[in-house]
């Protein structure tokens, strides 16, 4: 929802469209407050040591995963790149960011993805490559579970909404 009003405030002049970007904006946020307040109650007291060295090792990690989001990048790879366990990375990413370290590096792939469709300097094929899928095909299948569109038919419904 909040990347459609965006798209649309950023192709188009529609009344009202920042006002629905900044609403979305604070239920998304509302939200994150509710599920952090639910968790919070229910985790133990952690020693802060612990819990700065995971906040570093999180951040090495995402940094990593923004610097290689051109590669193929696997679980196996972080985990050998960092020294570290499969489940210490699984417990850490479930911990933090509330989702398994392979969804959370697909995410970032189909955000990008839809950037750079919407730029429109390469094809999708290109996009597909660029970003270390080993097929359009199976690209295009991740698109749509993502997005509910197929990259072509992403591109096709933002022209339509330019054309308006």
């Amino acid at each position: 929802k909040f990347i459609e009003e965006t798209t649309i405030l950023e192709n188009s002049n529609r009344a009202y469209s920042r006002d629905l970007v900044v609403l979305t904006f604070k239920e998304i946020m509302i939200n994150l407050f509710q599920i952090d307040n639910d968790e919070i109650s229910h985790e133990t007291v952690i020693n802060p040591i612990q819990s700065q060295f995971e906040n570093e090792l999180l951040n090495e990690i995402d940094n990593y995963i923004h610097k290689n989001i051109y590669d193929p990048i696997s679980v196996e790879d972080i985990c050998s790149h960092f020294a570290i366990s499969r489940s210490t990375l699984q417990s850490l990413f479930k911990k933090h960011v509330n989702q398994p370290p392979k969804r959370y590096i697909n995410e970032l792939k189909m955000a990008k993805a839809q950037r750079m469709i919407l730029e429109g300097n390469h094809s999708i094929t290109e996009v597909a490559l660029k970003l270390g899928f080993s097929s359009i095909h199976y690209f295009s299948r991740k698109f749509k579970t993502r997005f509910g569109l197929s990259p072509t038919e992403y591109l096709q419904s933002v022209y339509k909404i330019n054309d308006e």
